[in-house]
């Protein structure tokens, strides 16, 4: 007696494409060979329940994962900007301002860039002049910028600065978020 058994799984997405070979029809001609190392029906439909079980697992992670991680709920805010005035023929100036992550995750600034400056880098006064790769906002909290700790360097000025005048500064995100901050130049 030969029984001929059709199993028909769902295709999942193409980043889940290193799962096991069961995906598509399976023949099993069950007198006396095996499949999968199992010799019995009972066996071979449980064996495959179990991976299927596990597919279908792999599959909800391959989409809710992603879904999670740019599931910011709000807006992250830059406010109280402003620019240090530079000195006569200075090419480069500092920036500060209170980023807030509304959010329930942390973000993390990156860069930085100023229609007025070459290169805008953020810096933390306590760890020296190099640049920083990354500014962490936590969730629920505002971080704040200020010339003993972290803040922004705009260098390669493209004009002098007055004060009182108004810049902007563009900041971006790990989630590739951009933050506007409306800076105004002012005497430290």
């Amino acid at each position: 007696m030969h029984l001929r058994l059709h199993v028909i799984f769902v295709p999942l997405p193409a980043k889940c494409a290193a799962l096991p070979n069961e995906i598509g029809h399976v023949h099993a001609r069950i007198s006396g060979s095996t499949i999968f190392g199992v010799n019995s029906p009972l066996r071979l439909m449980t064996t495959m329940l179990k991976r299927l079980a596990g597919c279908v697992l792999m599959a909800v992670l391959c989409v809710a994962v992603p879904v999670m991680a740019s599931a910011q709920d709000k807006p992250v805010t830059a406010a109280n900007g402003w620019v240090k005035l530079p000195a006569d023929g200075a090419t480069s100036t500092e920036a500060f301002a209170a980023v807030s992550n509304p959010g329930m995750y942390a973000i993390y600034l990156l860069s930085a860039t100023s229609d007025v400056a070459g290169k805008v880098e953020l810096r933390d006064a306590k760890k020296g002049t190099q640049a920083l790769e990354e500014v962490a906002v936590l969730q629920y909290e505002t971080t704040y910028m200020d010339p003993k700790g972290v803040h922004m360097v705009l260098s390669g000025l493209k004009r002098p600065l007055k004060e009182g005048e108004t810049i902007w500064i563009t900041m971006k995100t790990d989630t590739q978020e951009e933050v506007q901050v409306e800076a105004v130049v002012k005497k430290e």
